[in-house]
């Protein structure tokens, strides 16, 4: 279901997307004024949706205010790879702890 939200999202994504579709290598984007708060959003975003255009482009971003358009010669990028946490499964080692004494006796030398 499309929300309100969602709808307001896409109007304000509808100049890049414009600029997506024919962008070159070389070519930049600027970002509206009231939406530079969001322009790290802004470029994941046209990053994704360019390289599903093409591998050998990529966007980046340019000072405060610009997406550029650039070639990208090395092809498609490597999925990140999930750290596995799984340490805890290596470790055997052993703890030994001290027998308990009774209640309100104390070890001490003999």
């Amino acid at each position: 279901m499309v929300t309100d939200a969602d709808e307001a999202a896409a109007q304000k994504q509808l100049p890049l997307k414009i600029w997506l579709e024919h962008c070159q290598p070389g070519e930049t984007w600027i970002c509206p004024p009231e939406h530079l708060h969001k322009i790290s959003d802004y470029q994941s975003y046209a990053d994704e949706l360019i390289r599903k255009r093409s591998d050998q482009l990529a966007i980046w971003r340019e000072e405060k205010n610009l997406l550029a358009c650039k070639f990208w010669p090395w092809g498609p990028r490597p999925k990140p790879k999930k750290p596995k946490n799984d340490s805890w499964k290596k470790s055997k080692k052993v703890i030994k702890y001290p027998k308990s004494t009774e209640a309100g006796t104390s070890i001490s030398a003999q």
